[in-house]
């Protein structure tokens, strides 16, 4: 309760931030011209959007299974981070779009100084919003939380480019340069879709393979493995089949155990301790871990 509370408080001063740095985007877009301000505010205003349905999607993976959702709704989290992800790549290529259309037709006038005084101001929120986030996803150990750091980390690099870029731009005004400096603000455009791309591309791909339910990686396999074999040596047990997906903040882990025909137990608490000695052996490999251990004479019932 206390890991989704931190969660929950977390998520909310995200949102909050997002509203605030998608306000002050906007506002000195307006002022400096910035088709590179105007993506940041953009992106925050969308950050704040899916930060009001991160707040929804914690609440509902914490809750039971249900009538509706009969293994409960893990499954949420990936979906939203693969929304996410979709979202920022097609922001980034609405702007990759507007900025080749400005530099094929002579640029952007910007006024430097408040850009440079803007990104300043980003570089410093989005480090310290990455940095409390981080915090929190350390302390509440919940993907959602893990990718809002990785996202505020990555505008605050961003904003790092943008505020180098504006200085050099106000260095050589009254220089033969000059005459160059309409072009910087789409160059720096097609430049932070360039950096920022990677990002959304790997949180689609890591959250759509958890919505395909595709295995762990094979370090993740062979760990699990030993220490599930580690467990039940010295039983006897024919043979095991471990399959394993992780969905969100849970890793589920189903074991098959054939066991010979001569095995016998006087109650079933006996195989609730052959149980409980696996959960012991693999609890600290994940925090949400949800472990089904089947038992079995007939290989056809393995899987």
């Amino acid at each position: 309760m206390k890991s989704t509370q931190h969660e929950s408080t977390a998520l909310k001063i995200s949102a909050g931030a997002n509203l605030s740095f998608g306000l002050l985007g906007i506002g000195f877009a307006l002022v400096t011209q910035s088709g590179a301000i105007l993506l940041d505010g953009i992106f925050s205003f969308a950050g704040f959007a899916l930060a009001l349905l991160t707040l929804k999607v914690s609440d509902l993976v914490e809750r039971p299974d249900d009538e509706w959702f009969h293994f409960g709704y893990a499954y949420f989290e990936p979906v939203l981070n693969s929304v996410r992800g979709l979202i920022l790549i097609a922001v980034t290529g609405y702007a990759l779009f507007s900025a080749i259309t400005a530099l094929l037709h002579g640029g952007r006038h910007i006024v430097p100084e408040w850009a440079l005084v803007y990104a300043v101001i980003a570089l410093a929120g989005c480090l310290l919003l990455a940095w409390i986030q981080g915090r929190a996803a350390r302390a509440a150990a919940t993907p959602l939380l893990d990718v809002d750091a990785k996202a505020w980390l990555m505008d605050g690099f961003l904003s790092l480019v943008v505020a180098a870029t504006f200085l050099g731009a106000l260095l050589v005004q009254g220089t033969r340069w000059e005459p160059w400096v309409s072009y910087v603000d789409p160059a720096l455009v097609i430049l932070l879709v360039l950096l920022v791309l990677p990002v959304p591309l790997k949180i689609i791909r890591e959250n759509m393979g958890e919505l395909l339910r595709v295995a762990p990686g094979p370090d993740v396999q062979a760990e699990v493995r030993s220490r599930f074999l580690r467990s039940v040596e010295g039983r006897g047990f024919r043979d095991t089949r471990l399959r394993m997906i992780a969905a969100g903040r849970y890793f589920y882990l189903l074991n098959h155990i054939r066991v010979d025909r001569d095995f016998r137990i006087q109650r079933v608490a006996e195989l609730d301790a052959i149980r409980a000695d696996i959960h012991a052996a693999l609890e600290d490999l994940h925090p949400r871990l949800v472990i089904d251990t089947v038992f079995t004479e007939d290989e056809r019932w393995m899987g």
